[in-house]
């Protein structure tokens, strides 16, 4: 597990989690600990946590080094760290108790395109962490350029109320959206406008009951979401709580992203946890002139470099100026170089040459996860079918090499003569 990505995961653990150890990040490149508020290091040099109260003190281990959660490594460089142990990898009660309440809950979420919902009246309902979500595409809405996101939750007795995929209300017409089970109705913008036989309920009232929002944010082509925490009101926007978001976006608009026109989606199946994608993918150029030899072949891997912001991480490596491969797809690497980003917690964005590709992976369990992957092109090329062809055929195979590679991982995971690795400081510690 490339380090950066640990610090991020290393946050504050929720107290009430009592069989996770909360550990402090002494040497790496954060200050923050698993799940919670920031940790800070007060002038004298001792560290404390805002959220456990240490009041200075070093923090020490908040179980016995018995727990199955427990990471040896949590107070060393990375020259004398272990990567975590393999329970993070493999038990659902990290997945479900920690992950799915403090890593996704609690950060913005890769959702959606702009371009899936461009007319007044389109939305697209989908399950992000068993959430039943609903996103709108309104434009008497003068935030987010028009989209709102809702629960897509009926407020009476908690039915979902569109099926899954896109689909278009005409609100000319009339159209609401339709609970399936008792038929109580809402408008595009998520106001309760039809409550069938509510004669004689107390203390009720429609405008209380729309549907619940969940904040949204539009960055480029994309769609953000993050979902409210209960008893409290989002006010924060994304680039308050992704400050590092800026940098990312400049260097996107310079390699003139928002000249790409949308291509295609895939879905993949890993058999694995969806760390070890999230591994994979940051391992720095580890494993790529081992394990893909014709993308390396057209890389000038001597070159590759890493950088850590706060909730992003940055690789970059330039294509070699004469790329081996001979075939339509020959260009697909060539020109400015490829910025390979990831975002905490589940996204990573490739732009190279021409093209572009998202990756967002979510859990489906502790040993298996989806992959969404969407190719993009430049508007000038979009005609151009058959080098299309032949590049996303290119790209599937070094997709379907990290697959077999991430499956592998997984079953060494799960083995019992596994518990934890160690980290390559030049590659892993950025």
């Amino acid at each position: 597990m490339n380090l950066h990505f640990v610090s991020e995961m290393l946050r504050c653990i929720p107290k009430h989690l009592a069989s996770i150890v909360c550990g402090y990040q002494r040497g790496f490149r954060t200050t923050r600990l698993l799940y919670g508020a920031s940790c800070s290091t007060s002038p004298s040099g001792t560290e404390s946590c805002q959220h456990h109260g240490n009041g200075g003190s070093i923090l020490r281990p908040a179980v016995s080094s018995q727990s199955p959660f427990h990471w040896p490594g949590y107070e060393k460089g990375i020259e004398r760290a272990t990567t975590p142990p393999s329970s993070w990898y493999k038990d659902a009660a990290f997945l479900n108790e920690v992950e799915a309440n403090q890593t996704f809950r609690k950060h913005w979420l890769l959702v959606g395109r702009t371009d899936e919902l461009l007319q007044d009246g389109d939305y697209l309902a989908r399950t992000i962490m068993k959430q039943p979500l609903l996103i709108v595409k309104n434009s008497s809405t003068t935030t987010n350029s028009g989209y709102q996101a809702f629960f897509n939750v009926c407020r009476h007795h908690a039915a979902q109320i569109c099926d899954e995929g896109k689909g278009h209300l005409d609100c000319s017409k009339g159209q609401r959206f339709t609970c399936p089970y008792h038929g109580w109705q809402y408008n595009i913008e998520g106001k309760l406008t039809k409550a069938v036989k509510m004669k004689g309920c107390q203390e009720f009232s429609v405008k209380d009951f729309g549907l619940v929002s969940v904040p949204l944010a539009i960055v480029g082509p994309w769609i953000y979401v993050k979902f409210p925490t209960p008893g409290t009101q989002t006010t924060s926007t994304i680039h308050d709580d992704l400050p590092d978001l800026i940098p990312i976006e400049t260097m996107l608009q310079k390699s003139n992203y928002t000249d790409l026109i949308h291509l295609e989606t895939r879905k993949y199946i890993l058999n694995c946890n969806w760390k070890v994608f999230i591994d994979n993918y940051l391992d720095g150029g580890y494993h790529v002139p081992v394990a893909h030899k014709q993308l390396s072949s057209n890389l000038q891997l001597k070159d590759y470099k890493r950088y850590g912001y706060d909730n992003f991480y940055l690789q970059t490596c330039p294509p070699k100026e004469e790329p081996q491969q001979q075939d339509l797809a020959k260009d697909r690497l060539t020109g400015q170089e490829a910025l390979y980003i990831y975002q905490y917690p589940n996204i990573c964005i490739n732009r190279y040459g021409s093209w572009m590709d998202t990756n967002i992976v979510w859990p489906i369990g502790p040993n298996q996860c989806e992959v969404i992957f969407d190719w993009y092109i430049h508007k000038d090329l979009v005609n151009q079918k058959d080098m299309i062809e032949e590049s996303i055929k290119q790209s599937d195979v070094v997709q379907q090499e990290d697959i077999w590679l991430c499956d592998r991982v997984q079953a060494g995971i799960e083995s019992w003569g596994y518990e934890v690795g160690r980290y390559a400081p030049e590659l892993e510690g950025k």
